[in-house]
């Protein structure tokens, strides 16, 4: 939400941010033209969502509503268990955004795409947007233009980085969130990454 403009500048391949592709959605998608953002602080703070939504739509509203308590939540891999103090959490971060009559909730934290269902089920009716989805439509589409020979395998593999040093935690709760396991974690290096895709 804040550093892209930055890191765009710095490296020579193409980044792209979620925020974007979520925004744009999130208008083509709202009816009533008032649309919420879950996130962190700091990306409410930022207004990024605002800012990129005011640039297609002027006429379109947006409220944010931070939700550390969710990230903490998410990022502690919350158990069966514990889904009565998530939908709890869920239900006090949103409904301050359903008062403001949006139709149109953005999930603007990455974390977030393991509530999507949970949001759903809460407020039947209510557009959930994923912008980590959006964004990865966005990636497909660059890519295709850039290699438009290329041929894909029908299941793609993955790899995983992580800027952080919590292997173990990020494979544990990664593995649950997807629903398949993760097995192996490397550390984030903007550079190396580009060195092995070439």
């Amino acid at each position: 939400a804040v550093a892209l403009p930055g890191v765009r500048a710095e490296y020579p391949f193409p980044i792209v941010g979620v925020i974007e592709a979520g925004a744009k959605m999130a208008v083509a998608r709202s009816r009533s033209g008032r649309i919420g953002v879950l996130a962190t602080e700091r990306t409410v703070e930022s207004g990024a969502y605002s800012h990129v939504v005011a640039g297609i739509a002027p006429e379109v509203r947006v409220f944010g509503q931070p939700a550390p308590e969710l990230v903490g939540m998410v990022e502690a891999g919350f158990s069966e268990n514990e889904i009565g103090d998530v939908d709890r959490s869920i239900i006090e971060h949103v409904t301050p955004l359903i008062d403001e009559g949006i139709d149109t909730l953005i999930l603007g934290c990455t974390h977030f795409l393991a509530l999507q269902e949970n949001v759903s089920r809460l407020f039947p009716g209510l557009i959930v947007i994923d912008p980590a989805a959006e964004t990865a439509r966005e990636v497909a589409s660059i890519f295709d233009a850039s290699h438009p020979h290329c041929l894909f395998e029908e299941h793609g593999r993955h790899r995983f980085f992580i800027s952080g040093g919590d292997y173990g935690h990020f494979r544990e709760v990664g593995s649950r969130i997807l629903g398949r396991e993760i097995a192996e974690v490397k550390p984030f290096n903007p550079i190396g990454v580009l060195k092995i895709n070439q």
